[in-house]
């Protein structure tokens, strides 16, 4: 055999290698790399301004879909009843997961089969669907599934592909929650009070804080200034405060004021003080007879409160003396 010839067939070796390579696993890598290409990691998390939840409504009705909108403060306003905001840490914790999932770069491929993305709730019947919009348009949309044996991951797909993934996030167990409002409707520092207002149909009065120097120590006591500084109840005053410093919805009804009794002006309570001037009006029980209707003054959200905490705000000056 000539030398030219020996030179030939070890070239035509080495194009059969190199088409063998590429065709074989050189090929099967391309695929693996394309299948587990993170088809979140183009968004960015600074430009989300609109996150829209869909549940399948057999699963859940009444929260089958729920949008989230970032105003220019920064606050996420949830829907377009009321004007009710997320949480400032379910904000943190939901904004925390799409950051996981953003720069998640090892995604593994748990499944192709579309068969079985039932069983990873990847479905959009049985999956949490989420619709990601970035400066007013939407960006992606895909869908939440179970977490993983050990909590660790959430599998993740998107209605139009076979796929399902799993990331390192645990994103399942934000956006499956059932209340997105923040429920809380008072909060502050009971040292700040200075004076309190109530008004009901039959009376009006105010209770006011009095600083007693003693010493080296300093005592407060309240007072009601029309019943010449009467003093009161330090502990009926206490666990007054300790409802409005930290009064937060039992739940939150539909947002209608029929049935509410909140035009009677039943119950009225203003506290004011240190930058505090806050004003809730109190009315009818619902159908349960257990919760109460509650609004605050500067905005028409109304929640709902126990009925203990209602009983304890529907004081009068003979309560306190």
């Amino acid at each position: 055999m000539s030398k030219k010839n020996i030179i030939l067939g070890l070239f035509f070796i080495f194009l059969i290698s190199i088409t063998y390579i590429y065709q074989g696993p050189f090929k099967n890598y391309q695929k693996k790399v394309k299948k587990n290409y993170n088809f979140l990691s183009e968004l960015d998390i600074k430009e989300i301004d609109k996150i829209d939840i869909i549940r399948n409504a057999e699963i859940d009705e009444e929260k089958k879909f729920i949008s989230l909108t970032k105003e220019e403060n920064g606050n996420w306003r949830v829907g377009d009843q009321g004007k009710f905001y997320v949480e400032e840490k379910v904000k943190d914790e939901l904004l925390s997961e799409f950051e996981n999932i953003i720069n998640d770069k090892e995604i593994e491929l748990i499944s192709n089969n579309k068969e079985k993305k039932v069983d990873f709730n990847t479905d959009s019947k049985s999956g949490i669907g989420l619709k990601i919009y970035e400066n007013n348009k939407e960006s992606v949309s895909f869908v939440v599934g179970k977490l993983i044996y050990n909590y660790s991951g959430t599998y993740i797909s998107q209605d139009d592909i076979n796929e399902t993934y799993i990331f390192d996030t645990r994103l399942k167990n934000v956006v499956s929650r059932a209340e997105w409002r923040d429920p809380t409707i008072l909060n502050m520092e009971k040292e700040n009070i200075e004076k309190m207002r109530f008004q009901y149909p039959e009376e009006e009065f105010f209770v006011e804080k009095e600083v007693i120097e003693n010493g080296s120590s300093t005592e407060f006591t309240w007072k009601i200034a029309s019943l010449n500084n009467l003093k009161v109840k330090k502990e009926k005053i206490e666990s007054i405060l300790d409802i409005l410093t930290d009064l937060s919805a039992i739940k939150i009804p539909e947002q209608k004021f029929e049935n509410t009794g909140l035009d009677k002006n039943l119950i009225i309570i203003q506290v004011i003080g240190d930058n505090i001037d806050s004003t809730i009006t109190i009315g009818d029980a619902d159908e349960s007879g257990e919760l109460f209707f509650i609004k605050r003054a500067d905005n028409d959200n109304i929640y709902l409160i126990s009925k203990g905490e209602r009983d304890e705000l529907n004081i009068r000056t003979k309560d306190l003396k």
